[in-house]
């Protein structure tokens, strides 16, 4: 099972990039370049795609271009002075043509094993950068062994959480939002629960998809397992699922909303990352308002949940951290922050959920400040179905 090494990995591979990046940059200068880049030669396709480039924004390849081979003068230059290595990677007509501009000067780049990589190589006036650029690429071709070791463990971890998926290795459980005037259940929170055999559980495994780009297939798959499941609790209460900022971005999830959205459900924002831009999340709960979703602020308190989180986003829900709950019947202090944000969410129309209720006392300072809807063990475990039964005293 691929645990916290893949995460590890990953972060090994972004700094391995940014050693290209400042390799090619330390080449630029030495000779004098304009720009240098490195670019895979994708020979089936006959296409070139740039890896790395100082600058970023040169005038020739930059990281993510994709262009015919033969209309990229440096990879024609290189391929000219190399026929044997590029057979089948450029037209054939392109050999019959004049050499591209002096200026347009490369070296290939070779794999583990001898087998072609790409160019090396960039747009200057020196006519001694061929050397320079030789010993270069040698550097290059042991950065890209390690990223390319990186890419297939990377590819390992996607394969294993498309496994989970597909194998169904995972199961839903509900823990109840309940009212303190009325002990009935307001909206259920789906929770996932992993099979035995992953031994890991789902914060790292959602971790380990994140950072290979699986993240929102995973999320969206616990969401339709909850979903499905939610559908046995005959009391008519809504259900609350959670997503990350970077799934509520995703494709996936536009057709997730098309598909799911539902008068009663909550999508519970999580606080495991920054929100990289709060206009766009904007737009995207607006989104989920006009198909009849409710949002919710998760974990208000700890991790990346901030003030402008509530300010900007403007949520259902505002749920508090345990963290926080947990000191409410014993500081004053916290009790007061308490009875401030219970003020606040009178005054908007927000519902304040306080997690974590685990004793008696504290359910008793929460209501003497007026706190109506509570979440926690003491109030209700979470359960695999409703013949769980989640119907404790609170009285």
């Amino acid at each position: 099972m691929l645990t916290a090494r893949s995460s590890r990995h990953q972060q090994v591979a972004a700094g391995v990039r940014a050693q290209l990046d400042l390799h090619l940059e330390r080449i630029r200068r030495a000779l004098g370049f304009e720009t240098v880049f490195i670019a895979r030669v994708a020979g089936g396709e006959r296409r070139v795609e740039a890896i790395s480039a100082a600058p970023s924004s040169g005038p020739a390849l930059r990281p993510g271009d994709i262009r015919p081979a033969q209309d990229c003068p440096v990879v024609v230059s290189t391929a000219l002075r190399h026929g044997d290595l590029f057979a089948g990677q450029v037209h054939a007509d392109t050999v019959a043509r004049p050499p591209p501009f002096a200026a347009a000067q490369g070296v290939p780049v070779a794999l583990p094993g001898g087998a072609l990589f790409g160019v090396l190589g960039g747009i200057g006036d020196r006519t001694d950068a061929a050397p320079v650029l030789k010993e270069a690429a040698r550097v290059i071709e042991v950065i890209l062994d390690i990223l390319r070791h990186e890419e297939l463990m990377a590819q390992q971890v996607r394969g294993m959480i498309m496994h989970v998926i597909q194998a169904g290795l995972f199961r839903a459980v509900f823990q109840p939002v309940r009212d303190l005037d009325t002990g009935s259940v307001i909206y259920r929170e789906g929770l996932t629960r992993l099979d035995d055999s992953l031994e890991t559980d789902v914060p790292q495994l959602l971790a380990e998809a994140h950072a290979v780009g699986a993240g929102p297939a995973l999320e969206l798959a616990f969401a339709r397992a909850i979903l499905r499941a939610g559908r046995d609790w005959p009391d008519g209460a809504g259900i609350a699922i959670n997503l990350s900022e970077t799934t509520l971005h995703s494709e996936a999830f536009t057709e997730f909303l098309s598909e799911e959205a539902e008068p009663g459900l909550t999508v519970e924002l999580t606080e495991h990352e920054p929100v990289s831009d709060y206009r766009a999340l904007g737009a995207v709960v607006e989104r989920l308002r006009a198909a009849g979703v409710s949002l919710a602020i998760d974990d208000a308190g700890s991790g990346y949940t901030s003030l402008r989180h509530i300010l900007d986003l403007k949520p259902d829900v505002l749920k508090i951290d345990a963290q926080l709950s947990a000191r409410v019947d014993t500081d004053p202090e916290a009790l007061a922050l308490f009875r401030f944000l219970q003020r606040y969410c009178d005054e908007t129309g927000t519902l304040l959920v306080t997690e974590g209720i685990e004793r008696t006392e504290q359910l008793d300072a929460l209501r003497a400040i007026g706190v109506r809807y509570v979440q926690g063990f003491h109030v209700g475990a979470p359960r695999g179905s409703r013949t769980s039964g989640d119907t404790p005293d609170i009285a």
